[in-house]
């Protein structure tokens, strides 16, 4: 397990940032950052292949190390940066049994999860890599994330799930496919129990709003 400082990757951060690299967090870090896997082995970073080599460039100073990902050299990149490995990755096509999922962040497809240091930090989406975990056959990940997508923990995105699964470069295995889409029917289905919490969760918020308006009166 790596513990990744907060000052380090908000130094990482910074310098992607004002790059103006699109870029977000993937793999087991991302799972570890939602509270849901305690042993991530390194930080993944997902970058756009055209951003590849300016990437190379800002960090050209650090030293370069060896990764295990197969991936040509143009869309991969592992470095020491000061007291954290990072894998840097602009390309990821899966083919498992002659079945192709391309995965490859957008700005549509990153969004800003939270600040250190007032650096912005972006993320990839569980709901990416729930699709890349079933199709890699990493059923305990995959379920890690089905968990508190059916659970309504997180809410699961059925506009991106569909996305993923309709896009033409995507010649997704049957068997994903169909426990996708029953994920989908899962996480989105409400029960008479999932409103009535929901709208005391709603009215206890509202309270918390209200008392926190008087406080500033």
């Amino acid at each position: 397990m790596i513990v990744i400082n907060n000052e380090t990757l908000s130094k990482l951060a910074d310098m992607l940032n004002k790059n103006n690299i699109v870029w977000g967090i993937g793999g087991s870090y991302l799972l570890h950052i939602y509270g849901l896997y305690d042993s991530p082995n390194d930080l993944d970073i997902w970058i756009q292949p055209k951003d590849m080599g300016t990437v190379k460039k800002i960090f050209n100073n650090f030293e370069k190390i060896k990764s295990d990902i197969q991936l040509p050299e143009e869309y991969h990149l592992k470095i020491n940066f000061f007291d954290i490995e990072v894998d840097f990755v602009s390309c990821f096509i899966i083919t498992p049994n002659q079945n192709k999922f391309n995965y490859n962040i957008s700005p549509e497809t990153v969004y800003d999860k939270f600040l250190i240091n007032n650096v912005q930090i972006f993320c990839t989406t569980l709901e990416d890599w729930y699709l890349i975990y079933k199709i890699l056959k990493r059923e305990n990940k995959a379920s890690i994330i089905e968990k508190v997508f059916t659970e309504k923990k997180i809410p699961l995105s059925e506009k991106m799930m569909h996305a993923n699964l309709s896009r033409i470069d995507n010649n997704i295995q049957r068997r994903v496919r169909k426990d996708a889409n029953k994920l989908i029917e899962d996480a989105t289905q409400y029960s008479l129990t999932d409103y009535i919490n929901y709208k005391n969760k709603e009215k206890n918020n509202g309270s918390n709003d209200s008392a926190a308006e008087d406080s500033i009166k």
